[in-house]
């Protein structure tokens, strides 16, 4: 045991150190010391790493029926009526209620194994790691998620701020490799991360998932000609209404590198033309295969962002989670956080990070040498930090399928 830390039990299942943030009850959650702990099973999850297939709710026979509609766009109420139906010539994908247009990706509940492996492991060390990256534990998400396969773009920013992008390399910016609605929106901090989530989740009738109070600053006016700036939009009050919240937010770190992972446990998390069990790393600028087929980072970049969807994607589909822009996560960041969860027992269920002053960004960015980029890999700045190489990616939590 660390000196100076307490522990807790929660529901006689687990002691829990603290540190990372303070005991706070979310619905259906409790939160204490360094995670978030989900009070439901996971139901009938398949091994750790993989998709998993949650058991279906079904009324009982002769109980009456009450319409169920709460994170569903469409598909069955569970009455023998329906919670919508999705624009024309985009799916519904009935199990979870989800729209599925074109640029999402539904990622069921399951597990994986979370960290980079150091000296004295089951496996062989990974190069270029940090002591933050480990050590590897088990982790289990409850609910399916919602996750854009790309980063926000410099046109999905205008069209849902209505404000003109804040991104340094535009398609008015000095390298013109943009179109209007082609590169990742650049130079927006933490807190404007979370205030467009609100803002696109109020656009589609959302309930927003971030409560956002005391804001100072002008919002998205980015750093002009600075590489980086600080201050500017700032918000005293900044909380997750919980991981269950109906509207858009970014991914927890955990969900972050899982779906960045997609099944694997590689390096950079794209499985390389000869089928070897690992890439070939380098951690600097050298060009790496298959990282050069898979992201823009300081090895092929030229100095800028590029358009989205540039490069090849994971094997579940989603685009530049390894470079072209760092992405902001909902976390803070802890250094201790593994360690902590490992300390709690495995597998951990739907962690969550909320006290620290620096938060989390993940995924490497055009600027960043090769051992950033890896999927284990874990980053931080301070929540008012713009920067032309962070930007973000949204998702939405569903619930129980039926």
């Amino acid at each position: 045991m660390r000196a100076g830390r307490w522990w807790i039990m929660v529901w006689g299942i687990a002691l829990i150190p603290a540190g990372c943030f303070e005991p706070r009850v979310f619905e259906n959650t409790v939160e204490s010391a360094d995670l978030v702990l989900s009070d439901s099973h996971p139901g009938d999850l398949t091994e750790i790493g993989e998709p998993g297939a949650p058991e279906t709710r079904n009324p009982p026979e002769d109980a009456a029926c009450v319409s169920d509609c709460q994170h569903r766009d469409c598909g069955p109420d569970g009455c023998g009526g329906t919670c919508g139906t999705c624009p024309v010539g985009v799916p519904c994908d009935e199990t979870w209620g989800a729209c599925m247009p074109d640029g999402w990706v539904l990622v069921e509940p399951g597990g994986f194994s979370m960290g980079t492996p150091g000296p004295g492991g089951d496996r062989p060390p990974e190069a270029c790691r940090d002591e933050d990256e480990g050590p590897v534990h088990e982790v289990v998400f409850t609910h399916a998620l919602l996750v854009s396969d790309h980063e926000v773009t410099d046109g999905e920013w205008e069209d849902v701020t209505r404000l003109s992008t804040p991104s340094y390399f535009s398609a008015q910016g000095p390298k013109p490799l943009c179109t209007e609605d082609s590169c990742p929106v650049s130079n927006v901090n933490w807190y404007e991360a979370l205030q467009y989530c609100n803002l696109l989740s109020i656009s589609e009738g959302l309930s927003p998932c971030y409560d956002l109070g005391d804001c100072t600053g002008t919002f998205g006016e980015g750093c002009g000609e600075e590489k980086v700036c600080y201050e500017g939009f700032v918000c005293q009050d900044a909380a997750l209404s919980g991981l269950d919240c109906e509207g858009y937010r970014l991914l927890t770190e955990a969900e972050w590198e899982r779906v960045a992972r997609a099944g694997t446990t590689l390096a950079y998390a794209y499985p390389p033309p000869d089928g070897t069990e690992n890439a070939p790393l380098e951690c600097d600028c050298d060009l790496v295969d298959p990282l050069d087929d898979t992201a823009w980072y300081c090895g092929n970049e030229n100095g800028q962002t590029r358009p989205v969807r540039g490069k090849a994607p994971n094997a579940w589909g989603l685009y530049d989670m390894a470079g072209n822009l760092y992405e902001w996560t909902t976390d803070h960041y802890q250094q201790t956080f593994y360690f902590d969860l490992v300390e709690v027992g495995s597998p951990a269920q739907d962690p969550l990070c909320l006290t620290g002053d620096r938060r989390v960004h993940r995924g490497g960015s055009w600027g960043a040498y090769s051992r950033w980029c890896r999927a284990g890999n874990r980053n931080d700045h301070d929540p008012d930090h713009r920067s032309r190489q962070i930007g973000f990616r949204v998702a939405r939590t569903l619930t129980a399928p039926r």
